[in-house]
């Protein structure tokens, strides 16, 4: 995919990749633009890994437009700046999303490319800043500077297994933190889930991570989220859980709790996806999960230009 680098209207930078198919016949006649967050230690490139394992060939296939940002303090995007003691990681980088970050990619991609309105793809840690700004949007005192369809969920829920989310608390803590590649290809990515040329670009997509952002799941993250944040969400919501994920609980309770949260969506899919490791888009159920997912964003933006 081509790279690209946005200056916001806050003066910040954020930068990406994206995938502007040509507007064939074809194409869905409401069509929307699918955004990709990736989770934390990696960039953008985590879709767009190698030729054979990218969002591009099904975006290509159906002439949906894609693009993918680095969130910020990842590649060339601006980090945050310190986060206030009464707020977060999540929050500050859900509100940035949502009142800069969104409002530039849908003038940038959406706009020029007649989509109907944006749906996001968040994998992991990608995911709650996303849903910060979903509650942002659905509760805006003025119009909102973009049209939000649908977030599609994965490598995230609401149960956490004891095996993720912990982080010492050094004094002074570290501005970021890695994962060594091989303690990510083992757990996240799990032997026999994916392809030997995918495992070949662990370096090229890897990252350090925010301190913050990993530190701030269990502490501030998982208590408060869904009064704060989930219950407000009212865009179609589409959720898989892997079964082998290394850090959230792939059962049918799950589901129900995590489902719980959002009493306020206009729909709800679910799934637990059988032997697939935590990132789904790097391992063999990857062409499968971007069918599911573009098809469903398809389906949100019919359903939000209808609704009208």
């Amino acid at each position: 995919m081509d790279t690209f680098t946005l200056t916001l209207a806050d003066n910040s930078v954020v930068s990406g990749i994206r995938n502007i198919p040509p507007q064939t016949s074809s194409r869905p006649k409401y069509c929307p633009l699918v955004v990709g967050l990736h989770g934390g230690c990696y960039t953008s490139q985590y879709f767009d890994a190698t030729p054979d394992y990218t969002a591009s060939l099904t975006s290509n296939s159906l002439a949906v437009p894609f693009v993918a940002i680095d969130r910020p303090g990842y590649k060339d995007s601006t980090p945050l700046t310190s986060i206030p003691e009464e707020s977060s990681f999540p929050q500050e980088w859900g509100t940035k999303l949502h009142q800069f970050i969104l409002p530039a990619l849908w003038t940038e991609f959406g706009l020029p490319n007649a989509c109907t309105c944006i749906v996001l793809h968040c994998h992991s840690l990608g995911a709650n800043g996303a849903l910060v700004a979903a509650s942002l949007h659905a509760t805006a005192s003025t119009a909102p500077a973009y049209p939000w369809g649908g977030i599609v969920l994965s490598g995230f829920g609401s149960l956490l297994k004891d095996t993720g989310g912990h982080v010492p608390q050094p004094d002074p803590a570290p501005t970021h933190v890695n994962i060594p590649l091989h303690v990510k290809d083992s757990t996240l990515l799990l032997p026999g889930t994916a392809d030997e040329q995918v495992y070949a670009q662990s370096e090229r997509i890897d990252h350090a991570m925010p301190f913050e952002e990993i530190s701030s799941l269990r502490k501030s993250w998982l208590p408060t989220w869904r009064d704060k944040w989930a219950a407000n969400v009212t865009v179609p919501i589409m959720i898989a859980l892997a079964e082998r994920d290394h850090y959230w609980d792939a059962t049918d309770e799950h589901l129900r709790d995590f489902t719980s949260c959002f009493p306020k969506s206009t729909r709800i899919d679910t799934s637990i996806i059988r032997a697939a490791p935590h990132n789904l888009e790097l391992s063999y159920w990857s062409a499968g999960w971007y069918a599911r997912s573009f098809g469903f964003a398809v389906e949100c933006a019919a359903s939000y230009a209808l609704k009208q």
